[in-house]
């Protein structure tokens, strides 16, 4: 039994033939593509693909080589589009304790594991970490409705203490999953993405592990 398959990795089997003559098919029509403004058949089908399935003006993708780069590739955006616009003071990024992002400089600077920055130094001075929105470890006493509250709050606090003028992003997984398969309060996402979006933050939703189906 391959534990993990199903949420991070082989979760369509091993030695599957068909997959490998895909594969190899590929490799004999395609061996090379630059990255340099270009375009090949089969990304530009998949991205059709993507957008088709894709709810609401979802219609644009872009391919990166996995998941720590494709978090890393939204904060670039992020810091482009903020650049753009005479904003270069946007560019703080709040993030969350148990939180997993990647383990490129600036992903992993996101982190929010315990030891995850024991010995190594990141981008700290961009990142600002909240609570975990694990309501198993919620304070004594208080119940999901209040400890969803108070993550909120925290949340709308946090914005008004640093100032949504210098705040460009928050990054969150739906589900924390190398924090402990962590399942946030009903109705708390939706809440901060509205926060979000009121204050001009964008709202990165990090699905490397939960998208595509995984959570039902």
């Amino acid at each position: 039994i391959y534990g993990p398959a199903g949420m991070w990795c082989i979760n369509v089997g091993h030695r599957r033939e068909e997959l490998a003559k895909v594969m190899y098919d590929q490799a004999m029509a395609l061996s090379y593509n630059t990255p340099w403004y270009t375009m090949n058949a089969p990304s530009a089908e998949l991205a059709r693909r993507i957008a088709d399935a894709a709810p609401g003006d979802l219609s644009h993708t872009f391919f990166t080589t996995g998941g720590s780069s494709a978090v890393e590739t939204a904060l670039r955006f992020m810091q482009f589009y903020n650049n753009v616009r005479g904003r270069p003071e946007k560019k703080l990024i709040l993030s969350r304790g148990g939180a997993y992002h990647g383990s490129t400089y600036l992903s992993a600077s996101l982190n929010g594991r315990p030891r995850d920055h024991d010995w190594m130094d990141g981008a700290g001075d961009l990142v600002i970490k909240l609570s975990s929105p694990d309501p198993f470890r919620r304070p004594k006493g208080m119940d999901v409705a209040a400890f969803t509250d108070f993550l909120v709050d925290q949340f709308r606090d946090t914005i008004a203490r640093v100032g949504a003028d210098r705040i460009g992003a928050f990054v969150g997984e739906p589900v924390q999953a190398s924090g402990g398969v962590i399942v946030p309060p009903d109705g708390y996402l939706k809440r901060i993405r509205e926060i979000c979006r009121d204050n001009d933050i964008l709202y990165v939703s990090d699905e490397v592990v939960t998208g595509f189906g995984r959570l039902g």
